[in-house]
């Protein structure tokens, strides 16, 4: 017999973290990365602290796709 779950949890899938607009990744090597915004391009590693976004956590491949973390979101392509 088919009985209900005894509790009321809903199960969202997570959620993406917010893009960080005013930056674009522009290009990866040795770990660190380069990004664009109006101010210019800039080289940026883990513990970086970019304006706006914060302070970068990781630089990762994700499913083929390069992606700067940071406190405030993400930073991609």
């Amino acid at each position: 017999r088919d009985n209900p779950p005894r509790h009321n949890r809903q199960f969202r899938p997570a959620e993406k973290p917010p893009l960080v607009a005013q930056y674009k990744l522009s290009g990866i090597s040795s770990g660190r990365a380069v990004v664009r915004s109006a101010a210019g391009f800039q080289e940026v590693g883990v513990g970086t602290v970019l304006p706006g976004a914060g302070k970068v956590q990781s630089i990762r491949n994700v499913g083929g796709d390069w992606v700067i973390t940071t406190e405030n979101g993400v930073i991609v392509r």
